[in-house]
């Protein structure tokens, strides 16, 4: 039987991260709607099993003992309004032959936004999501580099969320399964 402060818990939880959505689906609109002020980054890393290759389809006795290639994506989409559809898709594909630290998160962070600036205008207000890692996104070097880019006046204003759940994943995954 579930204890009530189990579903008390639940419950908490569960509108913690209905408030999460809420910021992010509010900080999307905002991109779309009013391009010229606002750009919204939501950035992922993807499983190792999903990005591996060759991906079996179907598993058979010839092909469960196959060997893969690991490799991983840095996955981000960019939401504005200055883009036809409302939003970019940009990847980095690494093949494990860096680290996965702070260092490769915001070289594909810099490298998205340098290769958006090539076809788009930047706006003064820049929206950044990440998951909650420690190891890769809650940390020093993030923050500075952040502060950086304000500093620098690259951008007027950024915040960055952090998601307990890591359900924005789930754009990314959506994106790679077909």
């Amino acid at each position: 039987m579930i204890s009530f402060f189990t579903r008390a818990c639940n419950v908490t939880l569960h509108l913690h991260h209905r408030q999460e959505r809420r910021v992010y689906y509010n900080h999307r609109y905002k991109a779309r709607r009013f391009p010229e002020k606002y750009l919204t980054i939501i950035d992922d890393g993807m499983d190792q099993k999903t990005t591996n290759i060759p991906r079996v389809r179907r598993k058979t006795k010839a092909t469960c003992n196959l060997t893969t290639v690991g490799t991983h994506l840095v996955g981000a989409i960019i939401h504005s309004g200055q883009s036809p559809a409302g939003k970019e898709i940009y990847g980095s594909f690494d093949f494990y032959q860096w680290a996965h630290d702070p260092n490769l998160t915001l070289s594909v962070l810099l490298r998205m936004i340098a290769e958006w600036c090539n076809n788009y205008k930047l706006p003064p207000v820049f929206y950044l999501q990440l998951d909650n890692c420690v190891k890769e996104n809650k940390n020093q070097y993030m923050m500075w580099t952040l502060a950086l880019l304000v500093e620098l006046l690259v951008f007027d204003k950024v915040k960055e969320e952090r998601y307990i759940l890591d359900y924005h994943s789930f754009n990314l995954d959506f994106l790679t399964e077909n």
